[in-house]
């Protein structure tokens, strides 16, 4: 199979070919989160072993220029198997995936062919991929906002319709061209978000005419469906067509004598059931139509909303706990001030014996001290509702408070002072002053209920 007219510029690209959409049943539909747990468990531990090895493959391809042929085998064998299962859980095949690090015959097939690397980009791969990995997330994001309505779809048809699945195959060739990248099997930066764009005379691996045009039509005439080859031959015996051998790592390909060509001969196809058509070999480029660029740019679009609307509350949150904090921080310090004043003011009213004077003048002091106190209440933002409610109260009962004191404070003899007292009602105040302080560290989350 002659190679690609660009195969030279991206030799080492991340390749991944999907069978199309097929039938499924909707019994594993319904199921599919239950029975994908154990491909998780096993991904979720090679997962931890594949990161260890990147961090020994950075190295030696910071030293080296490449990563060694076995950390890549593995590192290649995870990518697979991350790719079937991510395949599986997006409802794009209905086959369960296989627990091997093998490539094995699956309705999603992935190529990589390591090679030298650029030891720059891999001394600044964590920045250069920032982008790539934001563009993911988002794209992530929409997929899985939209899953329960996928979920449904597929549920309810028994198939995911063409221009949903090619969608959701570019998103996710994209989300394993961003592994590829960031696990150091590829210099190439990760793209065809919206696909391949249709070329005349660039053959489908593995097509019997190596000059035939994809399917679809001549440049820029691509139909609905385009990126999945015409119908082939029946497999012999009920199989699935032959895989040639891929390319080895560090070798060039048979028909290559320079530039080691990634891809197998034949791209997966899903089995033919019982008096359907044959199966249907597929593109290892995926053309979307233009109902799927749109589908995309929808995800795309969700992802992002979502991402903004996360950011947002976020900030809130950020902010509520920070007003929240120094709400806590400038009342709890404003009433420890307030108490030892308090305290204070009580020895010196029992210094003062009978005299009248003295203590009118501390009571007068007194006052004061609240009023201060009243002022920083009044003064500090309140994170919510409850809080300012709480806070409101509690500088009713302060303002009562003084003006009890400053009462107090005008007595001219110890009968007046005493009926003033009486009267007043000062010790119930301070009662519900105490409550109510309670009550406001209950609401800013600083006293448990």
């Amino acid at each position: 199979m002659p190679p690609p007219a660009d195969s030279a510029e991206r030799a080492d690209e991340v390749l991944v070919a999907f069978a199309g959409p097929g039938p499924q049943r909707r019994l594993t539909v319904f199921f599919r989160l239950i029975m994908v747990i154990p491909q998780y468990i096993a991904l979720y531990v090679l997962n931890i072993a594949a990161q260890v090895v990147l961090v020994i493959s950075w190295f030696a391809a910071l030293f080296t220029g490449r990563v060694p042929a076995g950390l890549a085998g593995f590192l290649v064998g995870y990518l697979r198997w991350y790719s079937r299962v991510t395949a599986y859980i997006w409802l794009l095949t209905d086959a369960y995936p296989p627990f091997a690090l093998a490539d094995e015959d699956y309705p999603v097939r992935v190529s990589v062919t390591p090679g030298r690397l650029n030891r720059l980009t891999v001394l600044f791969r964590f920045f250069l991929a920032v982008p790539a990995f934001i563009v993911a997330a988002v794209a992530a994001w929409g997929v899985g906002i939209a899953a329960l309505v996928i979920w449904l779809i597929v549920l309810i048809a028994g198939r995911m319709p063409d221009s949903l699945f090619q969608a959701l195959a570019a998103i996710l060739r994209y989300l394993i061209r961003l592994q590829g990248y960031w696990l150091l099997l590829t210099a190439t930066y990760p793209g065809g978000l919206f696909g391949d764009q249709p070329r005349t005379g660039l053959p489908a691996a593995g097509s019997a005419d190596p000059g035939a045009s994809p399917p679809g039509g001549p440049e820029g005439t691509a139909q609905p469906g385009a990126a999945w080859a015409p119908p082939t031959a029946p497999p012999q015996s009920g199989t699935l067509p032959e895989y040639e051998t891929p390319p080895q790592y560090g070798e060039p390909g048979p028909t290559q004598p320079t530039v080691a060509q990634p891809g197998y001969g034949q791209p997966p196809a899903y089995r033919a059931e019982p008096g359907s058509p044959a199966p249907v070999a597929v593109h290892w480029r995926l053309v979307l139509s233009s109902g799927a660029r749109k589908l995309v740019v929808f995800f795309l679009a969700l992802g992002a909303a979502a991402l903004v609307a996360c950011i947002v509350v976020t900030i809130v949150v950020v902010n509520m706990a920070g007003s929240r904090a120094n709400a806590v921080n400038q009342v709890s310090q404003a009433h420890t001030s307030l108490v030892k004043k308090v305290h204070a003011l009580q020895a010196e009213t029992a210094a003062c014996q009978a005299n009248i004077s003295c203590v009118t003048k501390l009571d007068g002091k007194a006052a004061d001290d609240f009023l201060a106190f009243n002022s920083t209440l009044s003064s500090t933002a309140m994170p919510d509702s409850a809080s300012a409610a709480a806070s409101q109260k509690l500088q009713q009962d302060t303002s009562r408070i003084a003006a009890d004191l400053r009462s107090l404070s005008h007595a001219t003899s110890a009968s007046q002072y005493q009926q003033t007292l009486a009267s007043s009602g000062l010790q119930q105040a301070l009662t519900q002053f105490d409550a109510d302080y309670q009550q406001l560290g209950v609401a800013l989350g600083a006293v448990k209920g």
